[in-house]
């Protein structure tokens, strides 16, 4: 069978363009991928292309080295990224900041936080000690309060004031007793007073000023040491009991008994005091500290004939001259300080 020329030519028409749709995709692919090396006579530069791997690796976003760019030389000192110019500082600005400890330093607080005002309470016993007190006094009660200036975390001073009292040995009450007795006191109505029953108390009240020295502060405990010096003011006082009269508005008229003052003997000197304590941190965050101090306190007392008795006037002779005693006692004392 034979085909024209006009069919022949229009077949191959058609699959000349079916060849061409189909070479098209596959050759721009390959362009993709690799294309392939210019030739020396083809006066073009080879482009090798990955773009998956271009994608994978990382940026690098330093600027690149110029040397005959002054603006990206000023730029990379703005941005402190040149190598380490000696002193450690490789950040971006701001530099690093070297921070010593908070200054705080303001009305309130000293430059190392601490209080600048400071204020003591406690109470405890007293213990006399040495014969001129030790057998005239006994163990009692005390306490005391204060505040000063801290002038650090390290110093401080304290104005205080000190109350201790004392009891009077059996012994001694006895003794005085006789003596009453032997010098024939009468009451206002001529009677003749029989002092069976005397008793006696004692107290040292004191103001001092007193120089803290913290030696230890840990984060919960501490140690510090005093010392000080200031006036004292000593008191004995003898007691008979009394029957006082009372009345309620439920039960009326009633009798009840009272230890009342029938001699009393003052003596003033100064006196020195020094000690040491233990303090417990409430919080880290905080001043309060708990404390327990033993300190020694001496008086410098001297005997006056004329020494005040309780009425306020000098007698000729003192009935008790160990009042005028010089005294001796360790003070035990639990509290606050802040």
């Amino acid at each position: 069978m034979q085909m024209s020329p006009r069919f022949t030519l229009a077949r191959l028409s058609s699959l000349a363009v079916a060849a061409l749709f189909v070479a098209a995709p596959a050759a721009s692919l390959r362009a993709q991928t690799a294309l392939p090396a210019a030739t020396p006579e083809s006066g073009h530069t080879s482009l090798n292309l990955d773009l998956q791997a271009a994608l994978r690796a990382p940026l690098d976003l330093a600027p690149a080295a110029s040397s005959s760019s002054a603006s990206d030389a000023a730029a990379a000192d703005r941005l402190n990224l040149e190598a380490d110019p000696g002193d450690g500082n490789l950040q971006p600005p701001p530099r690093r900041r070297r921070y010593g400890r908070p200054n705080y330093n303001d009305r309130w607080h000293n430059a190392d936080g601490s209080n600048r005002l400071g204020f003591l309470a406690g109470g405890g016993f007293n213990v006399p000690v040495g014969d001129a007190t030790a057998n005239y006094l006994s163990t009692s009660w005390r306490f005391e309060v204060g505040g000063g200036i801290n002038f650090s975390q390290k110093l401080s001073v304290m104005a205080q004031f000190d109350y201790d009292h004392f009891g009077i040995p059996g012994s001694i009450l006895r003794n005085q007793q006789t003596l009453y007795n032997n010098l024939g006191f009468v009451d206002g109505n001529n009677n003749r007073v029989d002092f069976t029953g005397l008793g006696g108390n004692a107290h040292i009240w004191s103001f001092t000023l007193n120089p803290t020295f913290n030696v230890h502060q840990g984060e919960k405990l501490g140690a510090y040491v005093v010392a000080g010096g200031g006036f004292y003011h000593k008191v004995s006082n003898f007691t008979l009991p009394q029957v006082a009269q009372g009345f309620s508005y439920y039960y009326g008229s009633y009798q009840y008994v009272v230890n009342q003052n029938v001699d009393s003997y003052t003596s003033n000197a100064p006196g020195v005091t020094g000690g040491v304590g233990l303090t417990y941190r409430l919080s880290r965050f905080s001043n309060q500290r708990l404390f327990a101090e033993a300190r020694y306190v001496h008086t410098f007392n001297q005997y006056r004939a004329g020494d005040q008795n309780y009425t306020g006037a000098g007698t000729p002779y003192n009935l008790y001259p160990p009042n005028s005693n010089e005294s001796s006692y360790i003070p035990i004392t639990f509290g606050i300080r802040f």
